[in-house]
């Protein structure tokens, strides 16, 4: 069984970064060293996917030829882009002292107008990918059989991470990939998706604001009729997927129960495959991505030093 007991004391500290962030601008870690000082090699990499170039960014640190790293696939959210999302995400900065890859992959544009403002295709949401349907399955599956050609990865330790429209990407990912990913982390993202085949159970986290209005942490439309002006779409709860990755994983046991300023934590542990489910409810949190998520992703994931 994995432990996390030794992580506690870190998972306190975090938890209070995630209370102190509540009501701070969403993916914002300005006290943390730029991205452009970072010793991690940088690739940009492109795949072609129904005929469309592709782009996703790569950030490698240094290690021992032929040793493998875990990876993570960080999924902005709409409206985002993978340049952006690595400056604000934090996990670039993590790889040399955590261990792992880091990969930013780039969504599609909404027009030839802003092709900054980016998005996915995760299911029911959102916008002009979903209506278009975009195959982010596809896209996806070519970045991680790029990885392998590129650089030294740990095939069975890929993991991904995402924000909003990337978080409904990742619980997608999880349920039409999931035999080639080993674990999510979804930050203010629902499980809109219908078609799961996948069953293999993997370690999933959580992390959601009460207060959130565009991804309603009970489900529904978002609060305002166009959220950034995108259209209204329909979202599942956070107790729906928490619910359906309970009977995925197996997990048949009471939550461990705790709490640290807002942060309510619920810690399901003694589930199929050595996985668990850990859920961090920001009370009155809104729809941001915390300071300090980069940090409890990865050691949640992979593990301390990602080894």
């Amino acid at each position: 069984m994995r432990s996390l007991s030794g992580a506690a004391a870190l998972c306190a500290i975090l938890a209070v970064l995630l209370t102190a962030c509540v009501q701070s601008p969403p993916e914002t870690n300005s006290s943390a060293t730029p991205v452009d000082q970072v010793a991690a090699k940088r690739l940009t990499a492109t795949t072609t996917v129904e005929g469309t170039r592709r782009q996703f960014l790569i950030r490698v640190p240094a290690h021992r030829s032929g040793e493998k790293l875990p990876v993570i696939v960080a999924l902005h959210p709409a409206l985002g882009n993978a340049a952006r999302f690595e400056t604000t995400s934090g996990f670039t900065r993590l790889t040399a002292t955590d261990h792992f890859i880091a990969v930013y992959p780039n969504g599609t544009a909404l027009s030839g107008a802003r092709p900054n403002a980016r998005e996915w295709n995760a299911g029911t949401c959102c916008g002009i990918p979903q209506i278009s349907r975009i195959n982010d399955m596809e896209f996806l599956g070519a970045i991680f059989d790029n990885l392998a050609a590129r650089v030294d990865v740990h095939a069975q330790r890929i993991f991904l991470a995402g924000f909003s429209n990337g978080g409904m990407l990742a619980y997608r990912a999880a349920c039409e990939l999931g035999s080639r990913i080993a674990g999510i982390a979804v930050v203010a993202g629902a499980l809109n998706v219908k078609f799961c085949p996948s069953t293999n159970a993997m370690p999933v986290m959580i992390i959601h604001g009460t207060a959130d209005e565009v991804v309603p942490f009970r489900g529904g439309t978002p609060v305002h009729s166009r959220p950034l002006g995108l259209k209204p779409w329909v979202n599942e709860s956070v107790a729906e997927a928490l619910s359906a990755w309970k009977k995925r994983d197996g997990c048949a046991s009471a939550p461990i129960r705790s709490s640290v300023g807002q942060v309510r934590e619920e810690l399901y542990l003694n589930c199929a495959s050595d996985t668990f489910i850990n859920l961090r409810i920001i009370v009155g949190g809104s729809h941001h991505w915390p300071t300090g998520a980069a940090a409890l992703i990865a050691e949640q994931l992979l593990g301390k030093g990602g080894r």
